[in-house]
């Protein structure tokens, strides 16, 4: 689990560092956004003010670029830090509480937060370090 959290937290800094280098306002959803194509596929993903000449129009491809936009990404990782740093604590407390009364509950905590760090751990499935034992 050691590697799975710091493949996890390596990733979370790439989405805010990211998330950060974005101008800061909020983004907004508009008939005038395209969505440029490169090399017959649908993405990366480029707001334009005008629509691009190889552009395609999808629906609800502007809402959900807008949607996802910088300051979402960032409380989306900060929650999901939240959820490694509460399985590491469970971890430190559990090793600590070794033969006491709270040995079994805090084993049935941890086994939980287990199984949200891999579920969190899937939508990197597709990066070149996941690792598949690390599924849930």
């Amino acid at each position: 689990m050691d590697e799975l959290i710091e493949f996890l937290n390596l990733r979370y800094k790439e989405d805010a560092d990211i998330a950060l280098d974005v101008p800061n306002q909020r983004w907004e959803a508009t008939p005038s956004w395209g969505v440029q194509t490169f090399s017959g596929k649908v993405g990366p993903f480029k707001i334009t003010p005008e629509p691009v000449a190889d552009s395609c129009r999808m629906p609800g491809a502007a809402a959900h670029m807008a949607r996802h936009d910088p300051d979402r990404e960032l409380r989306e990782v900060m929650a999901k830090r939240r959820v490694v740093e509460h399985y590491v604590a469970t971890r430190r407390a559990l090793a600590a509480a070794e033969g006491t009364p709270l040995e079994a509950a805090l084993k049935i905590r941890l086994g939980a937060y287990e199984n949200a760090v891999r579920i969190l751990g899937a939508v990197y499935a597709d990066h070149a370090d996941y690792r598949m034992e690390w599924a849930a």
